[in-house]
């Protein structure tokens, strides 16, 4: 038995009862007192007869302003990122109701909301602040850039026009360090096409592109290696060449690089990337006492990215997923690896692993995009080929040409640009994994 007035604002009692009753100001009022069988602060009853109390409100007029807005740093170079950072604070004397930050850039003829930074405020005592930032590549062109903020007025505010940010905030983008070139990408044989059947992948961040190459060993058997190739000179890259074996694929647990059963590698020579521009180079190799020279290009079947190193640290923000991934959490199954090169609403993912002897095994898909973050397709194996230095190495389709078959579907979701999860089925066998982006240099490398 009981009063919460509101819902239930009359109770009868036996005679005598002592009744205590309790006022509750609601966000945006205060408690100004009691009246009729109670006055003042506060309301205590004996029950010896029928008795009527008021409790009285007023609104408490409330007030948010933008008390600071910022934008840093103030230059940055191409795709790089800004952070627009802003404070909200209650300089009424009641407390806010719950509101929105929004954010908004200037088109050139109109103020525009950025859609992906809304942030909730709220409900603020009087006096106190809310901070609240968020992380933008403004453009991938050089210029200047002009941002705005603003909080959402609500019933009951007390002043409304005083909402917005004293001024707009600037920051130029620059052509700098950030705009250099980024060889991050699938790459094959130039000219496009003239082998196709291998293949070689690049991770580039800052000065070592991570490169792993899938091709055949001299007895035809499909074969991978891996080389983390560090900056020797401008446009130039080298390092040691490693053929692994490694616990099979679908191995539960999958024991990590350095433990029990974990991968073994061995280097059988050295490899060299030398680049004239942003889409062309060349291997040079000795693998096993065999040295050759390929001429590269970028494997094109959409419209290209633009990657860049350190432009974004949270590459959670990323919306392209082209980059080295491997087991999530970070580490936790050193010892393979799935590239995924990332073209308009395609996905190629090249996946190097262990077949269950433990040798090099690796598979490709197509993935074409099914959701708004769902990429599937088939998984093919491409079990035979030509020795890698075969000249001329004849491309899939040709006589001696390398040959596969499909082996299971892949597919690939991503809850953001540096988490996703990996579902396949090989052969009858059905596994998934949840993926992160390889971060050898950190911030790491993102495209868009």
């Amino acid at each position: 038995m009981g009063i919460n007035c509101g819902s239930d604002c009359a109770e009868a009692y036996p005679s005598s009862t002592f009744v205590k009753l309790t006022a509750s100001p609601s966000v945006g009022t205060t408690f100004t007192g009691w009246s009729g069988a109670c006055t003042g602060g506060s309301c205590q009853l004996t029950m010896d007869g029928a008795k009527s109390v008021t409790a009285n409100f007023v609104l408490t007029p409330s007030n948010l302003i933008i008390s600071a807005f910022s934008a840093s740093p103030a230059n940055v170079s191409v795709n790089g990122t800004v952070n627009l950072a802003a404070t909200v604070r209650n300089v009424g004397a009641g407390s806010s109701r719950t509101t929105t930050l929004r954010y908004y850039y200037w088109t050139g003829s109109v103020w525009s909301e950025i859609t992906f930074c809304p942030h909730s405020v709220g409900p603020l005592a009087s006096g106190a602040t809310s901070s609240q930032s968020c992380a933008i590549i403004p453009s991938r062109t050089p210029g200047t850039f002009y941002y705005y903020v603003a909080v959402d007025p609500f019933a009951g505010e007390s002043v409304t026009t005083d909402n917005l940010a004293a001024d707009y905030v600037t920051f130029t983008v620059n052509i700098g360090a950030g705009a250099g070139n980024n060889y991050e990408g699938l790459w094959w044989n130039a000219p496009a096409g003239s082998e196709s059947g291998w293949g070689i992948n690049f991770a580039h961040q800052g000065d070592t592109i991570f490169a792993s190459w899938f091709t055949y060993d001299q007895t035809g058997k499909a074969w991978w290696l891996v080389m983390t190739a560090s900056k020797t000179a401008p446009n130039t890259y080298s390092g040691t060449l490693f053929q692994v074996t490694g616990p099979p694929y679908d191995e539960v647990p999958f024991p990590p690089q350095g433990s029990p059963g974990s991968i073994t590698g061995s280097s059988v020579g050295t490899g060299t990337l030398t680049f004239t521009d942003n889409t062309n180079g060349a291997f040079t190799y000795m693998v096993n006492g065999i040295s050759q020279t390929k001429a590269i290009t970028r494997e094109t079947f959409g419209p290209l990215p633009t990657c860049t190193f350190g432009s974004q640290s949270n590459l959670a923000v990323a919306t392209n997923y082209q980059d080295l991934w491997w087991a999530a959490p970070a580490a936790s199954e050193a010892g393979w690896g799935i590239n995924l090169t990332h073209e308009g609403d395609t996905i190629f993912a090249t996946w190097f692993t262990f077949d269950h002897d433990r040798t090099p095994m690796w598979l490709v898909v197509t993935a074409s995009k099914t959701g708004p973050t769902t990429y599937s397709g088939d998984l093919i194996r491409l079990t035979r080929g030509p020795p890698f230095n075969s000249v001329p190495f004849p491309p899939i389709g040709s006589p001696g040409g390398a040959t596969g078959s499909a082996v299971g579907t892949a597919i690939f979701s991503f809850t953001n640009g540096n988490a996703g999860r990996f579902a396949y089925s090989i052969n009858g066998i059905t596994q998934s994994k949840a993926i992160t982006r390889e971060v050898f240099t950190a911030p790491g490398t993102i495209c868009q």
